[in-house]
């Protein structure tokens, strides 16, 4: 049974910003894939989605990120699901985060036992 260290908590860290960025730097690439294949262009969706061109623009190049409304928006606008839109699932519906992620299961006396 290992207990935290720096070290420890260091990789974790290091492991949720891995996962954060793949997430929040998937959206903009998932975006425009989905509006090129409905045949829509940035000012379409914009309309639909009553904001700017410019914002969709944003989006996809991930200067922007949309808040929770908004991805709802997108999702049922385009036809996906939120964990699709937000890399959490592939094409077929399959979990791309799987169980890497979990460094450790939290013990009988409130403690963390590293895998």
């Amino acid at each position: 049974m290992d207990y935290l260290t720096i070290k420890s908590i260091l990789d974790f860290v290091k492991q949720i910003n891995l996962f954060w960025t793949k997430i929040f730097y998937m959206y903009g690439q998932r975006i425009k894939e989905i509006r090129l294949e409905k045949n829509l262009t940035q000012s379409q969706l914009a309309k639909i989605l009553s904001t700017t061109q410019s914002t969709i623009g944003k989006y996809e190049r991930e200067e922007l990120q949309p808040n929770i409304e908004v991805i709802l928006q997108i999702c049922r606008t385009l036809g996906v699901s939120a964990d699709y839109l937000l890399g959490l699932e592939d094409e077929a519906g399959g979990k791309t985060y799987g169980n890497k992620y979990n460094i450790g299961t939290l013990n009988n006396h409130g403690k963390i036992d590293i895998k």
